[in-house]
């Protein structure tokens, strides 16, 4: 399970420890172990969802524990949840759905309270506030009576990370080393601004059991990009087969064109040591995914 509302960030998932991968065929996070409560209070949608986060607990004082309050309001969707657990941050968020005429609207804000973490990047210390929010809208054209083509942006913001992609490398270069960075290298989180669009065409026509999308994302800060078609067809009912190419360009070295011509590697004597290791810059990408369901 995951909380948020928008399609490609989630800075309101604060009940899942790894972020997803906004262009990944589907979310292969494995979640967590837990015990979910919903209590209705009102008959007019509003819920309290309770959650005890039993992972990482040997004992009942290591026990987190999560609280939710979900609303309705006409065509509004409210959610404001809360996270918290012995020895670490403190995590709060809020997420929105909207439907504004034929208009979809989301957005999320989630902050966590660093009371325990001493650092994402260098000048952030505990007691800071970690904050992040994405907005996105969508329009759904209706055509052939009963096909669909979706239409829509979406936006991140990102404000505690990276405005220089030089820093890049040497995150990158921890994280094969295995040691600790101040900000880890996980990418489509990298940077501060972020901007997307979309489009899909789930079962044009006749093609009932076919959907195609097409998304372009940006890394607003570095200035690069990389575009993604999809194509997901199914087959005989059960196997569906995913398919998809993707270039990436903009600014070289940038996030969505990644790549070094040399890798610093922190020895810990205070001089970081240039090895003469090059990573390709990305151009283009071929995937191909096959899904049986039982």
């Amino acid at each position: 399970m995951k909380f948020g509302a928008t399609r490609l960030w989630n800075p309101a998932d604060i009940v899942n420890t790894s972020r997803k991968d906004p262009l990944d065929f589907f979310d292969a996070r494995t979640g967590v172990t837990a015990v979910k409560v919903r209590v209705p209070l009102t008959d007019e949608g509003l819920n309290l969802v309770v959650l005890a986060l039993l992972d990482k607990a040997s004992a009942v004082e290591q026990v987190g524990g999560v609280a939710r309050l979900e609303a309705v309001l006409s065509t509004v969707e409210l959610g404001l949840s809360a996270a918290a657990r012995r020895g670490s941050d403190v995590s709060a968020a809020l997420d929105l759905s909207a439907g504004l005429g034929d208009v979809d609207v989301t957005a999320e804000v989630g902050t966590t309270f660093l009371t325990h973490t001493t650092a994402h990047r260098a000048g952030l210390v505990a007691d800071d506030v970690f904050v992040q929010a994405s907005l996105g809208l969508s329009y759904t054209f209706v055509y052939n009576n009963d096909d669909l083509f979706i239409l829509g942006g979406e936006g991140f913001w990102n404000p505690d990370q990276w405005l220089d992609q030089g820093q890049y490398s040497g995150a990158y270069a921890a994280m094969l080393t295995g040691q600790a960075y101040a900000t880890p290298f996980r990418p489509f989180y990298l940077g501060r601004y972020y901007g997307a669009v979309y489009a899909a065409a789930p079962g044009p026509g006749t093609w009932d059991d076919v959907t195609f999308t097409l998304t372009t994302m940006g890394n607003l800060s570095d200035r690069s990009f990389v575009t993604r078609f999809d194509t997901s067809i199914v087959v005989l009912t059960y196997l569906t087969v995913q398919a998809y190419v993707q270039g990436h360009y903009g600014r070289k070295g940038g996030e969505f064109r990644f790549g070094f011509d040399a890798l610093a590697i922190d020895t810990g004597s205070g001089t970081p040591s240039v090895l003469p290791v090059a990573y390709p810059y990305q151009m283009v990408d071929l995937g191909l995914n096959l899904r049986v369901d039982f």
